[in-house]
């Protein structure tokens, strides 16, 4: 039998990085549940150039969805991003028949002023 599963938390050796531990959940088609999303980013932030820090504040993102609505990734456009500017949940594009769970007003990514 062959079951869609979906890693749910995984642990890593503190020194070789190494996979210890993963839990997988069953993933039902038609059933909603509570999934955490991966974000990617695509593009050069503008405040790069102007000493900025690209900072990822969410790594990954909650939604709550069936399966097969879930999207793969989060892709983020970062590239109009400048020191002191970030994007929050609430800027996301929606996606049919999935949502955040997470409140819209936190930031995902953001660019910081480099020390």
């Amino acid at each position: 039998t062959t079951h869609n599963v979906v890693v749910k938390e995984y642990q890593k050796h503190p020194v070789t990085s190494d996979l210890v531990h993963v839990d997988l959940q069953v993933a039902v088609p038609g059933v909603v549940a509570n999934y955490t999303v991966p974000v990617t980013t695509e593009g050069t932030a503008i405040g790069l150039k102007n000493k900025g820090l690209l900072n990822l504040v969410k790594p990954r993102l909650r939604m709550k969805a069936a399966y097969e609505n879930l999207p793969q990734s989060i892709n983020i456009d970062v590239s109009n991003l400048d020191v002191g500017d970030s994007i929050m949940i609430r800027d996301l594009e929606t996606y049919e028949n999935a949502k955040f769970t997470d409140a819209d007003r936190v930031a995902v990514v953001s660019v910081i002023k480099a020390k």
